[in-house]
């Protein structure tokens, strides 16, 4: 059975549980290194991999890599960094946007008029080129890459193949409601870190977009008026429930199945069937 939770101390409590006993499985992770976009999915891992890296005695290398990005997120995602990150080069990498700017030079099919597919596919283009330097950030310091994707992200495929999923992800199984509960708890919890508190409400209150520059909302694309709704219509529907399944939110879910499949191999058993000859 599928539902939002609100238990938000204990819900943090088990973030920096499974966090700990995963790295400890891997003791030559000497950082982790996170990708900010000033929305409030990365300045919830940012918050939470701080106190990991704190106790661990790890740094937390933190970077913005805007692609044409507005402004205001760019501001967010500094002040993001400023706020969390601790890592010796912990800044703004304008690398991707020079890669992206010359593959829309070179590249015709790009260059075409501004459909929703053409938006997309550019989208995905800055999605790769962003985690392509992570990763390699992150063979340079020994690093592990943090997802910032969360649950209802993942079950609406709102996320680019070999773009958008790191090595660990401390939110990935909260649903975008859970997220931004969590991120209140933290704020209530700041209370002697004002700075802290306040990147947190700031990256709260700004409207939610993918970065990629498709649209000007992510409720615009899921034809929702919050996300709140769009949880209570997936979890409904992930219930058993029929009563959404019209909803634009549900077919999106359904037509991104592909992606949390991904990679999808044919099945030993396909392949060798076991016979009497074979076991």
């Amino acid at each position: 059975m599928y539902r939002l939770r609100e238990d938000y101390e204990d819900i943090h409590r088990r973030i920096m549980r499974e966090t700990n006993i995963y790295l400890d499985r891997y003791p030559n992770v000497e950082s982790l290194i996170l990708g900010v976009s000033g929305g409030i999915d990365s300045c919830v891992t940012a918050a939470l991999a701080e106190e990991i890296c704190l106790e661990r005695g790890i740094q937390l290398h933190g970077f913005t890599l805007p692609i044409y990005s507005e402004e205001k997120e760019r501001r967010r995602a500094i002040e993001v960094i400023e706020a969390f990150c601790f890592g010796d080069n912990s800044s703004v990498i304008y690398f991707p946007e020079m890669l992206y700017q010359y593959i829309m030079d070179h590249d015709t099919r790009l260059a075409m008029p501004e459909s929703m597919d053409h938006k997309i596919r550019r989208g995905n283009y800055k999605a790769r080129l962003r985690m392509m330097v992570l990763y390699d950030i992150a063979q340079e310091y020994n690093g592990m890459v943090l997802s910032t994707d969360n649950r209802t992200e993942f079950n609406l495929g709102f996320w680019t193949l070999h773009g958008d999923i790191g090595d660990f992800g401390m939110i990935q199984n909260l649903w975008k409601t859970e997220v931004y509960g969590l991120a209140s708890w933290l704020m209530n919890n700041y209370t002697e870190r004002f700075e802290r508190a306040n990147v947190l409400e700031q990256c709260s209150k700004a409207t939610p977009t993918d970065g990629l520059g498709i649209s000007e909302s992510d409720l615009e694309q899921l034809g929702a008026d919050s996300y709140e709704q769009v949880d209570i219509i997936l979890i409904d529907y992930l219930n058993g429930s029929q009563q959404y399944a019209d909803h634009d939110v549900i077919k999106r879910h359904l037509a991104t199945e592909f992606k949390r499949e991904n990679p999808f191999n044919i099945g030993r058993d396909k392949l060798c069937p076991v016979t009497p000859d074979h076991f």
